[in-house]
Formats: structure tokens, C-alpha cells, sequence
């Protein structure tokens, strides 16, 4: 009889960044979006992630407000440089206006 190998494996998870360009003012959808200081939130959360000792992280959507490529790349830098990996599903703001 053969034994299965069960490996947990742990994900931290990260929806609704909104990374925006500096000095964009806040907004609000259904909530504030705190827009201001999306990075300085997405800094903290990365630090958090890195010291609870995971190493992947999932990002639901939404990774930038205005659909910018260089802010979704530097989101997805900035876990990576804690050490982690992402796995990125885009939402729709994440897709380019033009």
C-alpha cells in the first residue's frame, strides 16, 4: 500500500493595492480608497508577510489604480525583494485605460 505525501504549502494574501503615483489624493468607491499612501501600505504589508515567514504570495487584483504597468511591476518588486514569490491575478483596474 503506498503512503500520499501531503506537503502543506502557505500562501499570504494581498488584494486591492491600488499602488498610485505619488501625491494622488485619496478617493472613494463603496469605502476611502487611501490612494496617498497605497506604497507606504504595501510597504507595510510586505514586512508583515516577510516576518510571519512566507516566502508566496498571492495579489488579487487591482495591484495598480490607474492600470500602470511601472506601478504593478514595482509592486510586484517590492515582495519579491522580501524574498518572496508572487502570483498575480489582474483585476480591472490593473488593465491599462488607453
Amino acid at each position: 500500500m503506498e503512503t500520499a505525501l501531503i506537503t502543506a504549502i502557505r500562501f499570504a494574501v494581498l488584494s486591492d493595492i491600488h499602488l498610485s503615483p505619488a501625491g494622488t489624493a485619496d478617493g472613494r468607491w463603496n469605502n476611502v480608497t487611501r490612494r496617498s499612501v497605497a506604497g507606504d501600505l504595501l510597504r507595510a504589508a510586505v514586512a508583515e508577510i516577510a516576518a510571519a515567514g512566507h516566502d508566496r504570495v498571492l495579489v488579487l487584483g487591482d495591484i495598480s489604480d490607474d492600470g500602470s504597468p511601472e506601478l504593478i511591476r514595482a509592486a510586484l518588486a517590492a515582495i519579491g525583494a522580501a524574498g518572496a514569490t508572487a502570483w498575480a491575478v489582474p483585476g480591472n483596474h490593473d488593465a491599462a485605460r488607453d
